[in-house]
Formats: C-alpha cells, structure tokens, sequence
C-alpha cells in the first residue's frame, strides 16, 4: 500500500510534516529575497552616492584653484553642495547648461540614467517576486479542494514559478554585473574585468542549467529490483481474481501483473523496469513476502484498494502531477548549481514546492481513504480493517527478520511464516503494540493515515488483543492458492534477495568493525585499501605565479618618484601575497592525501585525521572545488602548517582542488571510507506510482 520511495537527488529533498511550516516558509522567503533587496537598496542609493563622488571632485577643484577669491570660493561651493547631478543630466536650467554638456560628453550624464535602468530593473525584479508569492499563497487553499484542483493549481503554479524563476536568473544577471562595475568604480575609481567575467559567466550558467532542466522532458519510468511479472499463463488463477475484483468494482483490470520482493503493493501507470523486462501501462505490484503471509481474500481487499487508485481521477496523479513534481525538484538542482544567478530563483522554487506541500497531502490521505472504501466494498470493512492490522504487524515482523538475519547472518526470511516471528519477537514488545494504532504504513508524500484513522473511517474499531490475535493466526496464504508448487517461477528472486541480504551481512559487519583490533583492521583495509592523491605542481606553480604578480604590482608604484613617499605602505601589502607564497609552498609542495579505513593524512598538516574524532561530514560544490567540512566531537588544534589562528576549534575544512583526480570522485570515495559503505551498483530512482 506504498508506492515506490522517491529516491531523486534534489539540494532539496521533502522535509517531515513534523517541522513547523510557518518559520519554514518564512526562513525561505527571507533568503529568497537577500539579493534582490540588496541590489534594489544599491540602485537606489548609488545615485545619490554617484553625486556625491561628483561634489567632493568639483569641491576639491575649486578648493584647489588659485585664481579664485574666498568669497567666489565660498559662493561656488555653495553652489555645488546644492546641486543635484543627476536633475541636471534630466532637465538642466538654462544657466547650468554648460554643466549639462560637460556631464554629457564625461559619460556621466549615461552613468545617472543606467543606474535609473538598474533601479526601475531592481523594482521590477522586486515587485514580480512579491506577486509571484502572493498567487502561490492564493493557490494553496484552492489547490486542497479535491485532487483536480490540485493537479490544475500545481500546474499553473509550476507555469508561473517556472517563468519567474527564468525571469529573474535572466534579470539578475546584467543588474549583479553592472551593479559590480558601479561599486567598484564608486568605491575605488577603477573597475576589475576578472570580476564582472566571472558575475557575467556564472549568470549564463544559471540561465543555461536552467533552461536545460525545463525543456528537458521527464522520463515517465522508474526501475524497480528483485522484480518479475507474472502472466495469466504463469498464474491463471491470480489474474481471475484480480480481473473479477476489476469486473465488481466496474473498473478495467490491469494490464500488468509484477511481484517483487518489496513489502508493500501499490498501482503505477508509469513505465516499470525490471532486470532485463519493462512494462507499461497500468500494473499492479504485489509483494511476494505478503502474499505468503495473507490470505487470498485479505489480498484481494488489497487489490480492491490499488484497484480504487486507477478509478476517478486517481490516474491523472501519475500522468500530469508527478512529472511536473519531478521536473521541479531537478530545477531546484539546477539553480543550486548556478551560483549567485540561482540563488533568488531557488528560494522562489522552494517557496512554491513548499507552498503545495500541505495540499498535496491532503489530498493524497483523501485518496487513501477513499481507495480504503472501495477495499471495503470489494469484500467488508471488517475485513479490509483486519488486512490493515496484519499489513502493519507482518511487515514490522518482515524487517525484524530481516534485521536480525543481517546481524546473525541467518537464511533470508523471504519464505518463512511470519506469525511465528509476531509471537515469539512481537509479542512481548508492549511498547510496540501501544503505538500500533498510530502508526502508518510508509509513503513519500506521508500521505497515509494513521491506522487509527483508517480503522474509524471504516467503522471498526478492534482492541490490542484482537490485533494480536489476528497476527497470530495461522491461514492459508494467497500464495498457496494461486502458485501452489511454481515456486520455480520465484527462483530467481530468491537468489537475487539472498545476494542482496549476503550484501548487507557484509556492510554490517563491516560497520562494527574495530579498527584496533588485528582482524578489524584486516577487514576494513580489504574493503577500503590505503589511498593516495598528489597534488599537481601546475597548480602550485599557478597559485604561486599569481601571487607573485600581485606582489610584484604592489611594489611597482614605488619606482615612480611621486609614489615614493608610499613605500613603508607598498612593502606591507606587498608582504602578504609574498606571505601566501610561503603558506602555500609548506602546505602544498610534492603535497599528498593519503586515505585509509581509519582516516586521512596529508603532507602540509601537523597531524592526521581519525574518523572516530568526527562527528559528522559534509560537502559543498563550489564551482568545480568541492569542500569538506569536518565536525568533530571534540575540539581541536589547527592542522595546516602555518596556520594564522592556533586556537582549536570543532570544525575543519578540506577544499579539494588541484589533485591528479577530479575533486567529486575523491570526495565521495572519502564519504564512503568514513561510513564505511561498500561500493553497489547505483540504481534507478522509482520515482512515483499511484499508491
């Protein structure tokens, strides 16, 4: 009664319902609006700085002429303190005429009217975010009214964040640039092409990712393991029921039938791919560990309630919601690659995913109850509120089994029965069996009710000891019923959860591991060998030949006799690119990371780094350099050599940069020895079904 877990990678991934939503969607408008404040209150105030860089020039003009009486000085400086520049670039009066040419032929009168431009730009950038968060907040209460509402306010909601976010990456882009030319120019009389090269391509790439991302088309398919799909030649006596339970309900039967051995079932009309098989249309997936524990009428109450997914508007989730769902969460990847330029368009697609988050819900625990009903309706409440019970206390009993087959290397429990599991493990779990009740079977979007809820809606309201009783119990299964003795047709399943169960023996016992010990270390170093990485001497020799150039520019000034008197001032900014050669050359010359299972080690620090003294890792993309940050449960000494501040500290920074690898294959390599994760295969996403 799950649906497939939505494994795609989003900066942002959907948080639990338990958090507050209120400062949550504060804390993201604030952020969203960090840069288009900031370069609305630069626009707006940079004219009146612009006039007052031009009265101190024309003041020190006058102050500086010879010719002029006190009293002429005094009357013209009166004149300028009053003088608004840029009035006179607009509409000059007939006796500052003169004035308005030479601003005019200075280029100044061109510097008033762009930063006009950029501060009428900057209101509109402003003015379209506040309206675009205005008609998302006006959505959310339509978008609860039914699943069509939704699905129409999702999808003009995505229309519209989707054209403000290209609008606001595009409008961003020429303001940051020109804003960064004018400060600089302002502040210190030149400008640095470096810098605007840099603002400029790094917008285009936020515009380019992210028109990529919206023009790409959303593959409606997802991967599915441990899976094989069952014929009416492998089990007419399966698809009779399933296509009765169709005929009584008077909806169509699907058009497949897959059983794997994940603990849930769920509906999808999306394409579902399977080792070396796919399927389309509408398919039914059932578990294969249920089915040996339920019995054939407990599984056809199920299939009444994934059948009542495929009725009303249900399969327009799978057709029109979730691609729109998926393509705005790899836009907010996009952005979040794109640097500054994305940073507003982010936060304003993060506002709009949270925005409908509450709806969504909603309207998916609606489904749930109603697709209960038609459960219900296939065989009897009583029923259907019984199945519910044994789904929840089966599969508890299902991943203890396989918890404790993980840690005692014990056969998979794919086969065995169940019951005996709830009596013996269960059974005297009190605090278990008082929580039952409020548990939920798990789902990505949290959609589905408390067992509680659901019991109540259906008018059953069983004890704790019925519950038991009915965990208990020794049935017939379904599997009985309709595969009898073709056990053959699961082989191949079997053998494939076996590996995987042998998998995760391996990576448990590797995650105990004690690296202390002889056969603990032999262990983790057979999994994760010693590894080295060398620093490139182009990239020292780089580092080393820009700063010496700056260096060198500092002191430059010095040969000109009028700059002499600077000396004492150029040596001192001269030292501290001469200081940065140094650091870097004792940090990086013939530098090497060396990694092992027990922690990493490099030639420019003072000791190692163990993993048992970090607490916890994280990483960050920052154009092409990837960094790692280290929080470590105690405090400690700096590591570099030549490190400015000696005080110890809980966190620790690694870039990864100028190695003979690329910076991500050397950081996640370095994310798996500190979790001690054993390399897999990386699989599919199963982005979204029905149920």
């Amino acid at each position: 009664m799950s649906e497939p877990q939505n494994q795609t990678a989003t900066p942002a991934d959907r948080k639990s319902e338990k958090q507050p939503a209120l400062p949550r969607a504060w804390l993201i408008l604030l952020k969203s609006l960090i840069i288009p404040v900031l370069v609305f209150i630069f626009y707006a105030a940079a004219p009146g700085w612009l006039n007052y860089r031009l009265q101190s020039g024309f003041l020190k003009s006058i102050d500086e002429n010879t010719e002029t009486t006190l009293v002429a000085k005094q009357q013209q400086e009166e004149i300028v303190g009053r003088l608004d520049f840029g009035s006179v670039c607009e509409q000059a009066p007939a006796d500052l005429q003169s004035l308005a040419e030479h601003l005019e032929k200075s280029g100044v009168c061109g510097q008033f009217q762009r930063l006009r431009w950029g501060f009428w730009a900057s209101t509109l950038l402003l003015a379209t975010h506040a309206l675009g968060i205005s008609i998302l907040s006006l959505f959310n209460p339509f978008a609860r009214r039914s699943q069509g509402h939704l699905i129409f306010y999702y999808r003009q909601g995505w229309r519209l964040t989707m054209a403000l976010a290209i609008f606001q990456v595009f409008l961003l882009t020429p303001l940051l640039t020109y804003a960064a030319f004018e400060f600089t120019v302002l502040l210190a009389d030149r400008y640095y092409p470096q810098l605007l090269f840099v603002i400029g391509l790094c917008g285009l790439l936020g515009i380019w990712t992210s028109a990529k991302i919206l023009l790409a088309k959303v593959p409606l398919e997802f991967t599915e393991t441990l899976v094989r799909e069952i014929t009416p030649q492998d089990s007419p006596e399966l698809w009779s029921a399933v296509r009765q339970a169709a005929k009584d309900l008077q909806t169509s039967p699907p058009d497949h039938i897959i059983v794997g051995a994940k603990a849930s079932f769920f509906v999808t009309e999306l394409a579902v791919k399977y080792g070396t098989g796919r399927v389309e249309g509408k398919t039914l997936f059932l578990s294969f560990p249920l089915l040996r524990q339920l019995t054939e009428s407990e599984v056809l109450a199920v299939v009444g309630h994934e059948l009542g997914h495929f009725m009303g508007e249900d399969t327009r989730m799978t057709r029109e919601f979730f691609p729109l769902r998926m393509k705005t969460r790899a836009t907010m990847v996009a952005m979040a690659r794109s640097a500054y330029a994305g940073w507003t368009s982010l936060h304003l697609v993060g506002f709009f995913d949270w925005s409908f988050e509450a709806a969504e819900s909603q309207v998916s625990r609606e489904r749930e109850l109603l697709a209960d009903r038609i459960g219900a309706r296939l065989t009897s409440p009583g029923l259907f509120g019984r199945t519910l019970i044994r789904l929840h206390v089966l599969g508890e009993a299902l991943n203890r089994s396989i918890e404790d087959s993980i840690k005692n290397r014990a056969p998979i429990p794919l086969n065995m029965a169940l019951h005996g599991v709830v009596r013996d493990k269960l059974m005297p779990d009190s605090d278990y069996w008082a929580r039952l009740f409020e548990q939920k079977l798990p789902h990505p979007l949290d959609s589905h009710p408390s067992l509680r809820v659901r019991l109540e809606a259906l008018g059953v309201h069983p004890d704790t000891s019925e519950a038991q009783s009915m965990s208990t119990e020794v049935v017939e299964s379904a599997y009985t019923r309709w595969f009898g003795d073709r056990d053959h047709l699961f082989a191949q399943i079997t053998e494939q959860a076996t590996a995987a169960i042998g998998k995760a023996q391996s990576q448990s016992e590797v995650a105990q591991a004690n690296y202390q010990t002889e056969e603990g270390r032999e262990l983790l170093n057979r999994h994760f060998p010693p590894k080295k990485w060398f620093v490139k001497p182009s990239r020292l020799h780089s580092t080393t030949t820009v700063m010496g150039l700056l260096a060198f520019l500092c002191l430059v000034p010095a040969f000109f006799a009028e700059a002499r008197q600077f000396l004492p001032v150029l040596c001192v900014l001269a030292l501290v690119p001469i200081a940065a050669i140094v650091i870097a050359w004792k940090r990086h010359h013939r530098g090497v990371l060396s990694l092992n299972a027990s922690g990493m080690e490099y030639s420019g620090w003072n000791q190692s780094l163990l993993f048992q003294d970090v607490a916890s890792l994280a990483g960050q993309n920052h154009s092409g350099t990837v960094v790692l940050t280290f929080h470590l449960k105690e405090k400690q000494f700096p590591r570099w050599k030549c490190a400015l501040l000696r005080f110890p500290s809980k966190s620790f920074t690694l870039p990864i940069s100028g190695y003979n690898e690329k910076p991500m294959p050397i950081a996640e390599t370095i994310f798996r020895y500190y979790h001690r994760q054993l390399p897999v295969a990386a699989e599919e996403a199963s982005p979204a079904s029905l149920d």
